[in-house]
């Protein structure tokens, strides 16, 4: 029996780790990089990554890290 879990193949995902580390994947683009906000694009919203110290720890077309001290994650 196969259950429908209701997520799209390539639908933007993300994994908070504390307050310290976000982990995206299937993002479209970067808007803006700064070291108190990161907004990345995705197919069907807008993510805004709000916090202080802000770094992109590693990131590919696919995937990114972000580290610092996250206070919010909001999505447009």
């Amino acid at each position: 029996m196969q259950q429908n879990t209701g997520i799209k193949v390539g639908a933007l995902c993300l994994e908070l780790v504390s307050n310290r580390q976000i982990y995206i994947e299937n993002y479209r683009k970067l808007i803006q990089y700064t070291d108190r906000e990161i907004i990345v694009d995705a197919k069907d919203c807008r993510v805004n990554i709000l916090g202080n110290s802000l770094f992109i720890n590693y990131y590919s077309k696919y995937e990114m890290a972000v580290a610092g001290c996250i206070s919010e994650v909001l999505f447009r």
